[in-house]
């Protein structure tokens, strides 16, 4: 399902537009407990079905997840994966999580002993483009979570973003956000507005061509449009994004040999404390040989963009402002 941008403004209609693209289960639109307390069930974005006796109020979430719930107005107790940069400085996936009020609960692998001291109700986790994306919880701790609180996942990847968007509003509002609330409304508007302006900049430079980087020691990893939520709307509003290969999800590696492979107009580079950084970039021949670093068109990019209307306002605003920077004939 395509979605409007008249669709995704009202937002309260989340839930219904959710069901009607397939993506959720009608069930956990419909039974969800509201406000008034009584039984809690819903239906993840997986198809998993979760009932408790009352609405949980004690989330523990993957960072990702939990900033865009925490943009929605459900706040967590508890989160895992990276928080924090080598300086101490909360990373651009946290969003806009108080980082002092909650406990950090392990970046490369779970502390479930932590886990079990703050007794979460539920957990929340994401899915990826090949099911559910636990990470860091390892195969063999999954079962063990389930053990402490039962799990919900909201699909992360391999949608639009404006899907996503929904998928965490109808999840904040069964927790029992106020999707209506005036700070919501007045995102929406102002992701409309940014998501107006983009399209004018890529309108504005034909011929343009995208590329959208991470890079460690082994090689330069390009990502894949159909996986990435944000890249996905991007091009939907008409972006030219270099087509990735490879079997893999999120990134097709290439040696530092091959770096040249795809040629680029313009580079948007993970920000990630995990990737290695254009400044740290200048010692491999073939990075600086790349039309776009050579032309001095490289920007930044957040690969884990926060999915909620406030974090995706901000994510466009500032491709805007590098597509617009950008000249369409460098390569």
């Amino acid at each position: 399902m395509t979605l409007t941008r008249r669709e995704y403004l009202i937002g309260m209609g989340a839930a219904a537009l959710w069901v009607a693209s397939g993506c959720g289960g009608d069930d956990g639109a419909r039974d969800a407990s509201p406000a008034g307390g009584g039984r809690w069930t819903f239906t993840d974005d997986l198809g998993r079905s979760v009932s408790l006796p009352e609405r949980p109020a004690r989330i523990a979430a993957y960072v990702g997840t939990a900033a865009a719930l925490w943009d929605l107005g459900v706040e967590s107790v508890g989160v895992f994966g990276t928080l924090f940069d080598a300086d101490g400085e909360a990373v651009a996936a946290a969003g806009s999580i108080d980082v002092a009020a909650v406990e950090h609960l392990g970046e490369e692998e779970v502390d479930l002993e932590a886990l079990a001291a703050l007794a979460p109700d539920l957990v929340v986790l994401q899915g990826g483009p090949s099911g559910l994306d636990p990470w860091p919880l390892t195969d063999e701790q999954l079962p063990r979570v389930e053990e402490i609180a039962p799990y919900v996942a909201v699909r992360g990847y391999g949608a639009p973003a404006p899907e996503i968007i929904l998928g965490y509003e109808r999840l904040a509002g069964a927790l029992g956000a106020d999707l209506d609330a005036p700070a919501l409304v007045a995102a929406r508007e102002e992701l409309e507005s940014a998501t107006e302006s983009l399209r004018a900049a890529i309108d504005a430079k034909p011929g343009l061509v995208a590329m959208f980087t991470y890079a460690n020691e082994d090689g330069l990893w390009v990502a894949k449009a159909d996986d990435f939520p944000d890249l996905l709307e991007y091009r939907r509003l008409g972006l030219d994004i270099v087509e990735a290969g490879g079997p893999d999800d999120y990134f097709e590696m290439l040696s530092w040999e091959q770096a040249g492979r795809y040629p680029a107009d313009v580079i948007l580079h993970d920000r990630r404390p995990s990737s290695l950084q254009p400044d740290e970039l200048t010692r491999f021949p073939t990075w600086t040989r790349l039309p776009a670093v050579a032309a001095g068109q490289v920007g930044p990019w957040n690969a884990e963009t926060v999915l909620s209307p406030q974090g995706f306002a901000a994510a466009v605003a500032g491709m805007a402002a590098t597509i617009g920077a950008a000249r369409a004939d460098v390569v």
